[in-house]
């Protein structure tokens, strides 16, 4: 019997940064994976200061999900600062946000927003199953 597929977690952007690592380690560290919606979840909670709540509806997840994703980035976080481990990030369960970042440059009627080079524009967004 299969598991319920996982939902793709909405991420605003890949991030730049596919690896962190310790300076003055001796040999070489081991190393921690973090997931492209770990650092998201880290991203809206601890550097842009959302809710719980909000930042799951971002990401178009539940709360609990949400919580569960962020208490594993920091662990994953955690484990590599204490001892001295390289923190790769890459991988999961995700999907590039462009309807987001394009609502918002029409919502706020200012086509200045910068949209990051990073992010495909495809030629069809599919705006019914985004939403379920």
């Amino acid at each position: 019997m299969l598991g319920r597929p996982k939902k793709l977690r909405k991420v605003l952007k890949e991030p730049d940064t596919k690896q962190f690592s310790p300076r003055g380690h001796r040999g070489r560290p081991g190393y921690n994976e973090l997931k492209v919606e770990e650092i998201e979840a880290i991203r809206l909670i601890d550097h842009m200061g959302l809710k719980q709540t909000e930042a799951a509806k971002c990401m178009g997840i539940s709360q609990q999900t949400f919580s569960r994703i962020l208490r594993n980035a920091r662990k994953v976080l955690a484990e590599a600062l204490v001892l001295g481990r390289i923190i790769k990030v890459g991988g999961g369960d995700f999907k590039i946000a462009v309807l987001l970042i394009l609502m918002a440059v029409v919502l706020s009627g200012c086509a200045s927003i910068p949209i990051p080079s990073s992010i495909p524009i495809p030629n069809e967004i599919p705006i019914v199953s985004w939403f379920l």
